[in-house]
């Protein structure tokens, strides 16, 4: 089992799509006028494509891992660690390749009810921490109290968060290869800012994506927050984490916190109806954060030229590894395709 998910983990990522620019997009006047529709280049895997695991699935495995080789597994412990679904996921399906308990995912009440069956259909239980206290602080309170029945693997700072996404900078490193694109802009949402840290030590530091540049999309606001994603005040409580991963230290623009809820969902219905392809929720916030990283730039230095390519191009990788699925029972994801 472990040889048949590192197989698909190294083969069964969808490959780059270049990504078409919503209508809503082009007709924005600061868009038409620096000529962004000439040299911009966007390409990311879409969730649509995604078929055996979601991006959390190879820090997870590492995660795991590392700590069974670290000998801290044994078949009466159940392993536990705050999610906001897609870690989660991703955990309950491996849970059964390791000599443990099984798996518990400690979720907010919160979590959209399509995102808690598909945790459950992954084999995950569900805890549910308790109104006003974070995931992370109720699995740290249950270990304190249970040591001998729990295990905690926070994703927020364990390092195999960062180490088990160099499958996924390898992959697309392959990509550009294959694609014939040197990349100038890589973006990700700061969930557990690992994919963030992952794209500085394992693609910006070698010799071809040297000249990268990272930026990182979060919510507006705790009341605008979109699923999967962190607010600000998400971002400010994983500070407080001993060891939390810094994506201050490894973005090259300010965070990028300017796309409300609405908007969010709004180009995600566009880019459907235009395309037929769907995103999910933090990919379309991803999506709609880039544009304002663009706008702002261009406002702030009147040109794009430091974020060019030598062929003039502004080349962007987005980090789409989310799906769409767990969210069509979510009302407002749903009544942004109807409108």
């Amino acid at each position: 089992m472990r040889a048949n998910l590192l197989d698909v983990m190294e083969y069964g990522l969808p490959r780059l799509t270049r990504l078409p620019i919503p209508d809503r997009v082009q007709a924005e006047p600061w868009f038409r006028e620096s000529g962004a529709d000439r040299i911009l280049k966007k390409y990311a895997f879409l969730g649509s494509e995604i078929r055996a695991h979601n991006g959390k699935t190879p820090p997870a495995f590492m995660a795991w891992l590392m700590d069974e080789k670290a000998g801290m597994f044994n078949e009466s412990k159940m392993i536990i660690g705050g999610t906001s679904g897609n870690w989660g996921m991703a955990s309950g399906l491996i849970a059964p390749m390791f000599d443990v308990k099984g798996f518990s995912a400690v979720i907010e009440s919160t979590v959209p009810a399509g995102k808690q069956r598909h945790l459950l259909a992954s084999g995950a239980e569900i805890i549910l921490a308790p109104e006003g206290v974070s995931p992370n602080e109720y699995a740290r309170e249950l270990v304190d109290r249970h040591p001998e029945k729990y295990h905690w693997i926070n994703q927020y700072v364990h390092e195999g968060s960062i180490i088990g996404h160099r499958w996924s900078m390898d992959h697309i490193a392959k990509e550009c290869d294959r694609l014939g694109i040197t990349p100038t802009l890589f973006g990700a949402v700061t969930g557990t800012c690992s994919t963030l840290m992952a794209a500085d030590r394992y693609l910006r530091k070698s010799e071809k994506f040297r000249g990268l540049k990272i930026f990182g999309v979060a919510s507006m606001s705790k009341k605008e927050k979109i699923p999967g994603s962190r607010s600000p005040e998400g971002l400010n409580e994983l500070r407080k984490l001993p060891g939390s991963f810094r994506y201050e230290n490894v973005i090259d623009f300010p965070l990028v916190t300017s796309v409300s809820r609405r908007e969010t969902y709004a180009l995600n219905a566009d880019f459907y109806q235009q395309y037929y392809r769907s995103l999910g929720p933090t990919s379309a916030l991803l999506e709609a954060g880039s544009y304002h990283l663009l706008r702002d730039y261009r406002n702030e230095h009147g040109n794009f030229d430091a974020l060019k390519n030598e062929r003039g191009d502004i080349v962007m990788i987005s980090f789409f590894m989310d799906m769409h699925l767990p969210y069509l029972d979510d009302a407002e994801f749903l009544d942004a395709f109807r409108s």
